[in-house]
């Protein structure tokens, strides 16, 4: 099995799986929105990227998927503290429950990298059927 057998990866795909993250759940490792001041929590500012800045994007999930690694930036998450709905003493640490977030990118790169496990496991029968 080559490269060449899983599916093409090109903008097409690429804006699909940047499409698929419906919101806005990342930030720079300090804290910031990825789209600076000017987005809405249910904007993903991805979609309002020009056509040559999908094809830059697209080039570097081909040479990740090509060289197997990863950008490191893309795997560092912000961890934030959420307040637990119904708890009134917000002292108590118990009282909220802690969410990563991760940048959008490294998530639309995961998901690439799901469709095409998904399609080499479906298409060479990777899966025992009482597994389905």
């Amino acid at each position: 099995m080559n490269a060449m057998e899983l599916p093409f990866l090109g903008a097409l795909y690429t804006r699909s799986a940047l499409k698929s993250r419906k919101r806005i759940a990342s930030a720079d490792p300090y804290g910031r929105p990825a789209c600076g001041s000017s987005c809405t929590p249910d904007v993903n500012p991805l979609m309002r990227m020009e056509a040559w800045q999908f094809m830059q994007i697209t080039c570097l999930f081909a040479k990740s998927l090509k060289t197997g690694r990863v950008p490191q930036e893309w795997k560092i998450a912000k961890i934030m503290l959420l307040q637990k709905p119904k708890r009134r003493d917000y002292t108590v640490v118990g009282n909220h429950k802690p969410i990563s977030i991760l940048p959008t990118l490294g998530k639309a790169l995961e998901s690439l990298k799901t469709e095409r496990i998904a399609y080499l496991v479906e298409k060479y029968s990777l899966l025992p059927k009482d597994a389905l």
